[in-house]
């Protein structure tokens, strides 16, 4: 029988591979509290991407093609279990943008634009 795993083991383990993963390459990472696990990391940027809740649900409805009160019920879970593991892994709060270098509403702003966004400024931090 294997030892049991702790929630807390495991993001550790999860931030030395984060770590490990950009000493040896570039790399996005998306989730996982890597905005916090890579905070003191030179050239690391860290991008939050966030909506108000009625424009997410209306596009999770689109893309999952589920009704508003699905919609809604998955991402409030989605959002307590967020802001409870990074709050008990990080003791930091996951929306604050202060966690962040870079912050861009998605309900102002289509997808493709978001990304030439955060390329312009990677690139722009990247020049010498």
């Amino acid at each position: 029988m294997h030892p049991p795993v702790y929630d807390k083991d495991l993001y550790t383990l999860e931030c030395k591979i984060m770590n490990q993963i950009v000493d040896n390459c570039h790399a996005v990472i998306m989730g996982r509290g890597g905005f916090y696990a890579l905070k003191e990391r030179p050239k690391v940027i860290c991008v939050f991407i966030h909506a108000p809740m009625e424009f997410r649900v209306k596009r999770f409805m689109k893309v999952q093609n589920i009704n508003e009160r699905e919609a809604r019920s998955a991402l409030e879970e989605s959002d307590r279990k967020r802001t409870k593991f990074i709050r008990d892994m990080a003791g930091v709060d996951w929306t604050d943008s202060r966690n962040y270098h870079l912050c861009i509403d998605s309900s102002m702003i289509d997808f493709n634009s978001s990304v030439d966004l955060i390329l312009g400024f990677v690139n722009k931090l990247s020049v010498p």
